[in-house]
């Protein structure tokens, strides 16, 4: 038996075997119990010394796997959306491998006429 097994035998063979006249027995929460008795979680290291001492199950218990689901891995992948990186394409400057660079500054009236650079 691991300990999730123990703890819950243990429990039930108590004078009140509820969750919150054991839990007040260990120093512990009734919800963290019914996760360790349910093999949801394991005890810490300090909790599992408590109930050593307490319910006379070894700490060693705890070590057993109590969960034995798989864990679950994701098999599909999501697709990236091929429009929206189209876009941020179009959206970035173009550069040009002409050699030539245009500046661009106001004129005089204020409007923007274009320069090669080196020609200014």
């Amino acid at each position: 038996m691991n300990g999730a097994e123990l703890l819950k035998a243990w429990r039930q063979s108590q004078p009140k075997p509820s969750l919150v006249a054991v839990s007040r027995v260990l120093d512990c929460d009734p919800s963290t119990l019914s996760l360790l008795e349910s093999g949801k979680r394991k005890p810490g290291l300090e909790l599992a010394l408590k109930i050593e001492a307490r319910a006379g199950i070894p700490v060693e218990a705890w070590s057993e796997p109590v969960d034995a689901q798989p864990p679950t891995v994701a098999t599909t992948m999501t697709p990236v959306n091929a429009a929206s990186s189209e876009s941020e394409e179009a959206d970035a400057p173009q550069s040009s491998d002409s050699g030539t660079h245009a500046a661009v500054s106001p004129d005089a009236d204020g409007d923007a006429q274009a320069k090669a650079a080196g020609n200014a």
